[in-house]
């Protein structure tokens, strides 16, 4: 996979994680279905760790902070809100609360 296709994989991935990340927050769509989601998500990260880490230095740090994002936010859905949020749901989350 060259590395325009690698970044569109990853920055994909991980947007999907945070939408239902922020799914997770809401309580909003089916729980199950949620959990299912998240682990796919997250084994298919997992296959893309080694090209991650292979990948020029240039890319780095948008495809490093994309899949960490990415699996901080399925780990939080999986852990059903036990596990630490990323920075971007933890904003969301604030965002939220602020609203209320």
């Amino acid at each position: 996979m060259d590395s325009t296709e690698l970044r569109k994989a990853v920055i994909g991935l991980s947007n999907e994680a945070f939408e239902l990340a922020k799914q997770a927050v809401e309580g909003t769509g089916d729980k199950e279905q949620r959990a299912k989601q998240a682990q796919d998500i997250n084994r298919r990260l997992e296959e893309l760790l080694p090209e991650v880490q292979a990948a020029p230095a240039t890319d780095q740090p948008t495809l490093n902070s994309a899949w960490s994002d990415g699996r901080l936010d399925v780990g939080y859905v999986m852990s059903n809100g036990q596990l630490s949020t990323s920075t971007r749901l933890y904003y969301f989350i604030e965002d939220l609360k602020r609203m209320k």
